[in-house]
């Protein structure tokens, strides 16, 4: 077996990483692998031995030549620094020391929301007649009711669908519970009942195609894309759009930080805060609600002095 697909194995069954994790680092250690290949005549996935003779200047080549993004390139750079740290505790190879090269910074960026005026919309009238049309409103009624990512949408087991919850396995097999409301539940009735027509009520996968396989990401993907077509100035149409869309709603709506943590599945509040970005009409409505010649007339009394 070659030192990387060890590495990926390692991953995979050791580390718990994600299935999105460790197609990444595959990629990422393959197209390493065929550069100092091309370059240098080493072939360090393949072989470990190989991984000694690499210099810190080729690693920096590989990770700046192509133009990547700086957030292509920290993950990059992230796949191999894991790889070589494999490769220390059990090949006892001594890769170079890759501490010198600087991440680079990565700009802070909004999420992308769907206003809820135009979300409602979409949902409300989203077409509800034939297997595939309420799978998918189905499905979009679960991004944006429960904020889940597509490989959990893709991973939902029928048992694991209940009448007001699901049981959701996120990123590194992490087991989750997500409620949710009465929208949601109605969209899941009204599937699993087509489901049952169709002759898939004991199939395990929940969402399924019309042939009764398992739904697949890019398939998620188009419905996604294909709902959004009509909402105007989105910079980006996806199924993350619609987990940004649920969280930030939350956090508008004065959700607790930490509960929106715990139902996106965040394993940190660091990657939950980026919902807390203030917009002017937002920070409009805090002044004229708290400040006490805000224009509310239930402004608190503040005390004189």
């Amino acid at each position: 077996m070659k030192a990387w697909e060890e590495f990926i194995a390692y991953c995979r069954h050791e580390k718990n990483a994600s299935a999105h994790t460790c197609a990444a680092y595959e990629r990422d250690l393959r197209q390493m692998n065929d550069f100092f290949g091309r370059e240098y005549h080493l072939f360090p996935g393949d072989d470990a031995r190989d991984a000694e003779k690499m210099a810190l200047s080729g690693v920096r080549r590989w990770l700046t030549e192509a133009g990547h993004r700086p957030r292509t390139r920290r993950r990059k750079a992230a796949a191999l620094r894991s790889f070589f740290k494999f490769l220390v505790k059990r090949k006892g190879v001594k890769p170079p020391d890759i501490s010198p090269l600087v991440a680079p910074k990565i700009p802070k960026r909004l999420p992308v929301a769907v206003p809820y005026a135009e979300i409602s919309r979409i949902l409300d009238h989203a077409p509800d007649d034939g297997f595939e049309a309420v799978r998918d409103k189905c499905m979009l009624e679960i991004l944006y009711g429960c904020g889940l990512r597509r490989g959990e949408l893709v991973g939902l087991l029928n048992k694991n669908v209940g009448s007001d919850r699901l049981k959701v396995l996120g990123k590194g097999n992490k087991e989750r519970i997500v409620p949710f409301g009465k929208a949601v539940a109605a969209a899941v009735e009204r599937y699993r009942a087509v489901r049952k027509q169709a002759g898939f009520a004991a199939t395990e996968p929940f969402f399924l195609t019309q042939k009764g396989k398992p739904v697949y990401a890019g398939l998620v993907h188009r419905v996604v894309v294909r709902a959004l077509a009509g909402v105007p100035d989105l910079s980006r149409r996806s199924p993350h759009v619609l987990r940004h869309t649920f969280a930030t709603h939350l956090t508008d709506s004065g959700c607790d930080l930490n509960a929106v943590k715990e139902l996106l599945g965040h394993a940190s509040l660091v990657a939950t805060q980026i919902y807390t970005h203030n917009t002017p009409a937002r920070l409009q409505a805090v002044h004229r609600r708290a400040h006490p010649r805000g224009d509310q007339t239930d402004s608190p009394v503040v005390g004189k002095e």
